[in-house]
């Protein structure tokens, strides 16, 4: 069937013909088939008397990137097989040791898998799953790492359904409530990165109370995730929000808010739109008046004033929404560094080493004596029989403040070895 539906082309080009066919050797028009097909090969191992053989093969490689789709389509067809036994015991493998514990990596996991099972509130995990995707959103902004926010901003954004969770929004809304003045435009930038088509009211007038703040860059900046969520749901208050911006006193802010607008186009022509912006623009459009605009075509000219206005805009937007790290072109500084440790036993290489492993995205794995790296491409085994060494090793993970995720011993004055590690939700 594979061959008839154009799926499978054959590296000979030679004669044709069913049988010969069948004989060649064949690849996949794309890896997303195979990928697929070796869910539904894991599913049908999970289901069976070979489920010892999935739960190996998950253990060993749940954390390598190229096998990600795999476990991910796996997830979605276990959902549709409704083998509960297959399920629960995918989930507790897939939550359970060997862990990460760096954590990133397995939050990646669960929250992509979750997600192909349309967030099903019967999927096994469920709650802890989402706490931890939840408990790192907080630990970016705690530690206010840039380059971590963008990397669970991905994470979401790979989604179709995670976004729009009204415990990650809540969660959002929270943040903007709660967190200090100076990091909530970060926390701006993060939602407007996000694609978020079904807004929950908490969130939205956690954001509207934003255009009230007496922070000027504050008001500017919120008009950038309004303007993503007006884009999917223009809601009258959405709307309403901006017509209040367009009559703000502060250059910066009516400027965002022309911008916005723009982006959500047709969708916000309407005459009380148009009317503030016209006063916002103010002589750049003198003589024109407000009734002789109609539809969004007319609308988008004064848009484009609004852009001459500032010739910088570009320039703007860019200092706005990108932001670098001092750690960007760090790849491969953790391996060099956990060589420096094995060979030097200079523990105060360790949280740097850490954080180098956060950066990098790089999982970690304590499995007795041995520490597992799994990098982009290739997983590094070293074996490590000092016990103190490792116990530091795992003790620096928690001190670098990965404990605010629950990623700790569950017998802190065990030996490294005899140690089992979990991530709780």
């Amino acid at each position: 069937d594979a061959l008839h539906i154009g799926i499978l082309k054959s590296f000979d080009n030679g004669p044709t013909g069913n049988l010969i066919q069948l004989e060649k050797h064949h690849y996949f028009v794309h890896l997303s088939f195979q990928e697929f097909f070796a869910a539904r090969h894991l599913v049908r191992l999970l289901s069976n008397i070979t489920r010892d053989i999935a739960i190996q093969f998950i253990e060993t490689h749940k954390y390598e990137k190229r096998l990600q789709l795999v476990f991910i389509f796996a997830s979605g067809l276990l959902i549709q097989s409704e083998n509960t036994q297959s399920i629960h015991t995918f989930w507790d493998t897939i939550s359970g040791d060997p862990h990460d514990l760096v954590g990133i990596r397995q939050m990646q996991l669960v929250t992509m898998c979750l997600d192909e099972t349309q967030s099903d509130s019967e999927v096994p995990h469920r709650s802890q799953s989402i706490s931890l995707l939840l408990n790192w959103i907080r630990f970016a902004f705690s530690q206010n790492n840039f380059k971590l926010q963008k990397t669970i901003a991905m994470t979401i954004n790979s989604c179709n359904k995670i976004q729009n969770l009204p415990e990650v929004q809540n969660e959002l809304a929270s943040l903007l409530k709660t967190e200090a003045v100076e990091n909530k435009s970060n926390i701006l930038n993060f939602i407007g990165k996000l694609n978020i088509t079904d807004p929950h009211n908490e969130l939205v007038e956690s954001l509207f109370l934003q255009l009230e703040t007496n922070d000027a860059k504050i008001r500017a900046t919120v008009c950038y995730p309004l303007a993503k969520i007006g884009k999917k749901a223009a809601t009258s208050q959405v709307i309403d929000g901006f017509v209040v911006a367009l009559g703000d006193q502060d250059d910066e802010v009516r400027w965002s808010a022309c911008s916005a607008l723009e982006k959500m186009g047709e969708k916000a022509a309407t005459s009380q739109v148009i009317d503030r912006l016209v006063v916002a623009l103010g002589g750049l459009v003198e003589g024109i008046r407000s009734t002789d605009l109609k539809g969004a075509s007319t609308l988008l000219k004064l848009f484009s004033y609004a852009q001459q206005w500032r010739a910088d805009a570009d320039v703007r937007e860019a200092e706005g929404m990108v932001k670098s790290n001092v750690y960007d072109g760090i790849d491969g500084m953790s391996r060099k560094l956990f060589q420096l440790l094995i060979h030097t036993r200079d523990w105060r290489w360790l949280p740097i080493f850490v954080e180098c492993c956060l950066m990098e995205e790089i999982v970690v794995m304590v499995i007795g004596d041995k520490v597992i790296m799994h990098f982009e491409r290739v997983a590094v085994e070293t074996r490590i029989r000092n016990l103190e060494l490792l116990s530091e090793l795992c003790k620096a993970f928690d001190d670098f403040g990965l404990k605010v995720l629950g990623c700790r011993p569950q017998n802190s004055r065990v030996p490294c070895r005899e140690r089992e590690w979990c991530v709780l939700g």
